[in-house]
């Protein structure tokens, strides 16, 4: 999977125990600006970007670029035709692994996916989130736990 890149950040902070969404972003003049948001901005910019990680991911899998020339066309095309048993075992793998991500809860998944993905640290990511390490850390434990099991089949 490529590594996704957003135009925008969505974080939330608790401040005297109330939530403050806020979403960051660059503009057209480079200018980096945070603005805050009501929670149903917050929460329709974070649909938007699973949305775009969505279509990305399926531009990457299934669209053929149109860069291509023809001699890379024709080794992709007998590459096809040679595949084997492992590779399309690997791809069944990979495509339930993007589905047991996109089930986890919205917390749980947004962590996992900077834990694993972003390569965060607890502690970061406790920062950004405004949490304990100690939350951060069983909310990846839950993540690794629900995905090992969503893909039992392939470790027995």
């Amino acid at each position: 999977m490529d590594k996704y890149t957003s135009t925008y950040d969505c974080t939330v902070k608790e401040i005297d125990g109330v939530k403050h969404f806020f979403v960051a972003f660059t503009d057209v003049n480079f200018c980096y600006h945070v603005i805050e948001v009501r929670k149903e901005i917050y929460t329709e910019f974070q649909e938007f970007k699973r949305i775009e990680k969505k279509q990305q991911n399926y531009f990457d899998r299934h669209i053929e670029h149109a860069t291509l020339l023809d001699e890379k066309l024709h080794h992709k095309s007998t590459q096809l035709s040679i595949l084997t048993e492992n590779e399309v075992i690997k791809k069944m793998f990979n495509d339930e692994l993007y589905s047991a991500i996109d089930n986890l809860p919205e917390p749980i998944r947004k962590r996992a996916i900077l834990y694993f993905e972003y390569e965060l640290t607890y502690k970061q990511i406790a920062e950004i989130e405004n949490r304990s390490i100690s939350s951060i850390r069983d909310s990846i434990d839950l993540a690794k736990l629900k995905i090992t099991k969503a893909l039992k089949i392939y470790f027995d």
